[in-house]
């Protein structure tokens, strides 16, 4: 025999509905598609750095709660008001990174029924100024002009050896 009974409102605070978002999913949905567009744009981004910074903010809200004496399960829009309003451009641009190399990649492609290695683009590697965590930009030969004269300084050009820039019409296999 079961007995049931209404759930008093503590209980209701504590419950989770089940297959709702919570803040982290939400905010790791976030991440993913701010990685996506910069990923796209041929812009860094630290995605260390943004969740290093969002769990510091989460703990900082949750000592919050503690200090007032209430749980955070039961304040899930207030988290979820944190994620939603995260700012992702303090850890997007080259503002924010250190150049450490350029790197050119070469592909096979099929020359005069010949596989021939050609120069397809260029592995740009970074570093984060504050933690020196790694992110490694994939620029396309055929856009690496204006990206370079838009992203790498003059002081930065002299520091790190840049590739030599070939062109060919070659179709580009694989």
């Amino acid at each position: 025999m079961r007995i049931n009974r209404e759930m008093t409102t503590e209980e209701k605070q504590e419950m989770k509905e089940v297959g709702s978002i919570d803040y982290q999913r939400y905010f790791k949905d976030k991440v993913t598609k701010h990685e996506q567009i910069c990923t796209k744009e041929k812009i860094a981004f630290c995605r260390r750095c943004a969740y290093l910074d969002f769990d510091r903010k989460m703990k900082m809200k949750v000592m919050e709660f503690e200090e007032r004496g209430i749980t955070p399960l039961g304040n899930e829009k207030e988290l979820m008001f944190v994620a939603n309003n995260f700012d992702f451009d303090r850890f997007t641009g080259r503002h924010y990174f250190d150049l450490k190399a350029v790197a050119p990649v070469e592909t096979l492609v099929f020359i005069d029924f010949n596989k021939v290695p050609k120069h397809t683009h260029n592995n740009v590697l970074l570093e984060c100024k504050k933690f020196q965590h790694p992110c490694t930009l994939v620029v396309e030969v055929n856009k690496w002009k204006e990206w370079e004269a838009e992203h790498i300084s003059k002081k930065e050009r002299k520091e790190v050896e840049m590739p030599k820039m070939e062109d060919t019409d070659a179709k580009i296999v694989g």
